[in-house]
């Protein structure tokens, strides 16, 4: 059974965040139990890598590719500003205002391309925990994918009608192994699958829908991925 703990997974950040991290921004304050965390994840559908830069500061080690993600960081709550640029030219191609709140877990995500790349920052509410469950949400961050729905295979639907840059909260799930599958919610007709994902209990997995239905040549095709919150 869940229930609800709100300060024991920030504990569990600020002490990773000493390990792990061992910077904050906001004049380089160590993280602690009011600070915030935030990932950075590459979701636009194109062959380009990307630098991050996050108050001018650059938080990769390596230009981020198509589904590449770069780790919670913690920060001192408060607003930023977030610098991309290609993995050649320091040049920003978008720069986005975000503001972090005290005590809360964000995922920053890198969507759509060209004129409408833009940046879609996502908090992530990992406040309850179990021994037995598993914790799974889904988004659609697929520029030109119908409302989409996530499935079990052979199973119970989870979600439905996630429209662009929508997506769910945290549900509880078996922790074992599933086969995943991303429907068309108009259809009802399989668009991707995840197979034989094995799911820990007490972990939480964002699953994404990313890439194009109908790609170009520079463009990366339809698919899904799953990442770990925690």
């Amino acid at each position: 059974m869940a229930y609800r703990i709100p300060t024991r997974l920030f504990s569990f950040f600020v002490l990773f965040s000493f390990v792990a991290f061992n910077a904050c921004k906001k004049a380089d304050n160590p993280p602690n139990a009011d600070g915030a965390y935030i990932r950075f994840i590459n979701t636009s559908p194109t062959l380009g890598t990307y630098n991050i830069y996050f108050d001018d500061k650059i938080v990769n080690t390596m230009a981020v590719p198509f589904g590449g993600t770069v780790s919670y960081k913690p920060y001192v709550a408060g607003s930023y500003s977030v610098k991309y640029t290609t993995a050649t030219n320091p040049e920003s191609i978008l720069t986005k205002q975000i503001s972090l709140a005290s005590k809360k877990i964000y995922s920053l995500y890198l969507v759509d391309k060209d004129d409408k790349l833009d940046a879609l920052l996502v908090t992530d509410d990992a406040s309850a925990t179990s021994t037995t469950k598993a914790f799974v949400k889904f988004i659609n961050l697929s520029p030109d994918a119908p409302a989409l729905g996530l499935d079990i295979a052979q199973g119970a639907s989870l979600f439905t009608n996630k429209t662009y840059k929508t997506g769910t909260e945290f549900v509880e799930v078996d922790a074992k192994a599933y086969t995943f599958e991303i429907m068309d919610s108009g259809s009802g007709t399989l668009k991707a699958s995840l197979p034989e994902l094995t799911l820990a209990a007490g972990r939480y997995y964002t699953i994404i829908a990313r890439g194009m239905i109908n790609p170009g040549p520079n463009d990366q095709g339809f698919g899904a991925q799953s990442i770990i919150n925690q």
